[in-house]
C-alpha cells in the first residue's frame, strides 16, 4: 500500500512539474517573441534616424555651399563702385526755348532811354500778347470776308463779349453776394488772312485771357457762333520776331 502511494505520489508530481514547465515555456516563448518584435522596431527606427541624420548633414552641406557663395558675391558687390550713366549735355538755349517758358510781359510804358531794338522788342511782345489766332475750316466759315463782312464779325463779336462779361459778373454775384464791377472784352480788330484764318487783336492782355476762357467754355458757344462749327484757337509754341 505505501508503494502503490509513493507511486502515485512520484505520478502527480510528475504531472505538475510538466504542466508547469509547460505553461512557462509558454509564457517565455511569448515573452521572447515581444522581445524580438520590439528589437526589430527599434532597429527600424535606428535606420530611419540614420539616414534623416544623413539627409540633415546633406542639406546642411549645401546651405554652408549657398551661403559661402552669396557671401563672396556681396563682396564683390560690394567692392565694386557702380559709375553713374553719362547724361547728354543739355543743348543752349534758344529764343523758342526762352520764350516758349512764357517770359513776363515788359512794361506798357515807353522808355525814352531804351534803344531803338528794346523798344521793337517790347511792342512785339505787348502785341503778339494781346493777339489771337482763329483757325477756321472753309465749309462752314464766315463766307463775306470783305471789309463790311468782317466789321460784322467784329460788331457781332464785342456783343457776344459784352453778353458774357455781363452773365460772368452775375453769376460772380451770387456766389459770394458782392457784385464785382463787370469785365470789359474787347476786340478792337479783326484781320481776314490768306490762309483762311483770323487774326484779333484785343484791346489788353487780361482781354485776351477773358477771351480764351470763353472761347474754351463751351456753355458760351463764341467761336461756334461768329466762325462757324470746327473753329479753333489756335495757340502760338513761341513768339516770332523778325
Amino acid at each position: 500500500a505505501f508503494l502503490f502511494e509513493d507511486d502515485i505520489n512520484d505520478s502527480i508530481s510528475d504531472a505538475l512539474v510538466e504542466a508547469i514547465t509547460s505553461k512557462v515555456a509558454l509564457r517565455l516563448d511569448d515573452t521572447v517573441d515581444h522581445l524580438s518584435k520590439a528589437a526589430d522596431f527599434f532597429a527600424a527606427t535606428d535606420t530611419s534616424q540614420a539616414q534623416t541624420t544623413v539627409t540633415l548633414g546633406e542639406i546642411s552641406s549645401q546651405l554652408s555651399t549657398v551661403t559661402t557663395s552669396l557671401d563672396t558675391i556681396t563682396s564683390k558687390l560690394s567692392s565694386t563702385v557702380l559709375s553713374p550713366p553719362s547724361l547728354p549735355a543739355p543743348p543752349p538755349p534758344s529764343w523758342a526755348s526762352i520764350a516758349s517758358a512764357f517770359p513776363s510781359l515788359p512794361p506798357s510804358t515807353f522808355n525814352p532811354n531804351a534803344s531803338p531794338q528794346q523798344t521793337n522788342l517790347q511792342q512785339c511782345l505787348l502785341r503778339s500778347s494781346r493777339t489771337i489766332l482763329i483757325d477756321v475750316n472753309a465749309e462752314d466759315a464766315p463766307a463775306d470776308r470783305s471789309p463790311t463782312g468782317t466789321a460784322n464779325i467784329l460788331k457781332n463779336l464785342n456783343k457776344a463779349l459784352s453778353d458774357i462779361d455781363a452773365a460772368e459778373s452775375t453769376f460772380s454775384s451770387s456766389q459770394d453776394g458782392i457784385a464785382p464791377p463787370p469785365a470789359c472784352t474787347i476786340v478792337k480788330g479783326l484781320t481776314s488772312l490768306k490762309n483762311g484764318a483770323f487774326l484779333l487783336e484785343l484791346d489788353s492782355d487780361d482781354s485776351a485771357s477773358r477771351f480764351r476762357k470763353y472761347a474754351n467754355d463751351p456753355l458760351w458757344e463764341l467761336l461756334s457762333k461768329q466762325f462757324g462749327n470746327s473753329a479753333t484757337i489756335k495757340e502760338k509754341p513761341h513768339c516770332l520776331i523778325v
